[in-house]
């Protein structure tokens, strides 16, 4: 018994080393000189594998049954998947915040059935109540442009309200100033000093994050509280207090010709304020949205909010984005190091296909591969062209 069982398992293996024979011969015989071990076996599983059938020039190949439904192609389902989620989650939200609201008017002991009635009614109850609500929404709409923008960006803006009245407090004193400037000069003049005031203010607490480490939500928050106390200061004794305020908050009244003008006449809407500025407002939104996803910048801002370091890598500077996110572009000893290394400074492209991401993609040279050539070149360094500093 015990010795048929070692004459098979030689048997086994002289099978086996014949095998190996005859596959070495095939391979001689082929003129391959380097060991291919292994590829006669795969080349026979993908010739088993079942391949599509090609019938003119459009693949005849069924589509697959997916658990969400019947067989439907992807390409037109999951664009439907995403444009549906993106309404409802601010719908989700609004309806999770009037659930919310409901259970405190419940326990305050009123009806909230009631309660969100007259709120309506005071909201769109009439076209007086109509032009007061889009009023407050002009300011509310370029604050949450500011917040948004840095959401985007991986940053967490809580200073909104700082940088919405540090802008005002600008505009008013240079309305005032030069009040007797026309209109044509003194509006852009206004416009400009709003938003450099609030930019330059954000810009603190960028840098302060990119440079620093330090948290944005503590200083932002921190400077909420500076710009209100320091408002109150200049509007009650300070020196923008107005001569006849009377102890009352208010700071001199501003030239006429920054004054933005009424849109809708008082006799389609007795005592209407609504004023131009709602137009400012819907080109802020359209210009953010260009910005954010028409433009190489907002592309850099939306790489590095997804991941800093996948951007570093990339050739974008992390730490610049993040000031240019608060306020303007600036430059820093980063982006320095990142230009003398050799990647570039912002990607090449709005990235749309895998082929142009591909593209965009700078190659790293190692350290042998540049040894290795024969005739370096002048311009060469010993350091490797791509070795990114982050």
């Amino acid at each position: 018994m015990q010795g048929g069982r070692q004459l098979l398992q030689r048997n086994k293996r002289r099978d086996r080393v014949r095998q190996a024979r005859s596959g070495r011969s095939r391979r001689r015989k082929g003129g391959r000189g380097q060991s291919t071990r292994g590829h006669q076996e795969r080349r026979d599983q993908a010739q088993d594998r079942p391949h599509r059938q090609v019938t003119g020039s459009s693949l005849a190949s069924e589509p697959q049954a997916t658990p969400t439904g019947p067989a439907t192609a992807p390409s037109v389902r999951q664009p439907t998947a995403q444009w549906a989620r993106g309404p409802a989650v601010p719908v989700a939200s609004v309806v999770f915040a009037l659930a919310i609201g409901a259970i405190f008017v419940l326990l305050s002991g009123h009806d909230p059935i009631a309660a969100y009635i007259d709120l309506f009614r005071g909201a769109f109850g009439s076209p007086y109540d109509i032009t007061e609500t889009l009023i407050q929404t002009i300011p509310l709409v370029l604050a949450g442009l500011a917040v948004a923008v840095a959401f985007r960006t991986g940053l967490f803006n809580i200073g909104a309200e700082s940088q919405l009245l540090i802008g005002a407090v600008a505009a008013g004193a240079v309305g005032a100033r030069f009040a007797d400037l026309p209109g044509f000069v003194l509006f852009p003049m206004v416009l400009a000093a709003g938003i450099g005031a609030g930019a330059a203010w954000a810009a603190i607490a960028g840098y302060l994050k990119a440079a620093r480490g330090v948290n944005e939500v503590i200083t932002t928050i921190m400077q909420n509280y500076i710009v209100v106390f320091v408002m109150h200061w200049l509007l009650q004794n300070g020196p923008m207090t107005a001569p006849n305020a009377l102890g009352t908050p208010a700071s001199a009244p501003i030239g006429a010709g920054a004054v933005l003008p009424i849109i809708i006449p008082n006799e389609l809407v007795p005592l209407t304020r609504l004023h131009a500025g709602i137009f400012l407002a819907i080109a802020a939104v359209v210009v953010f949205w260009f910005l954010l996803w028409r433009t190489p910048l907002g592309y850099e801002l939306r790489a590095v909010g997804l991941g800093a370091r996948a951007a570093a890598q990339a050739g974008i500077d992390p730490r610049t984005r993040t000031v240019a996110t608060a306020s303007t572009r600036s430059r820093s000893p980063s982006s320095e190091r990142t230009r003398r290394s050799g990647s570039p400074s912002r990607p090449c492209c709005l990235v749309r296909s895998r082929a142009v991401a591909r593209s965009c993609r700078p190659t790293p040279v190692s350290r042998r591969s540049s040894f290795r050539s024969s005739k370096p070149s002048s311009s060469s360094s010993s350091r490797p062209s791509s070795s990114f500093a982050y």
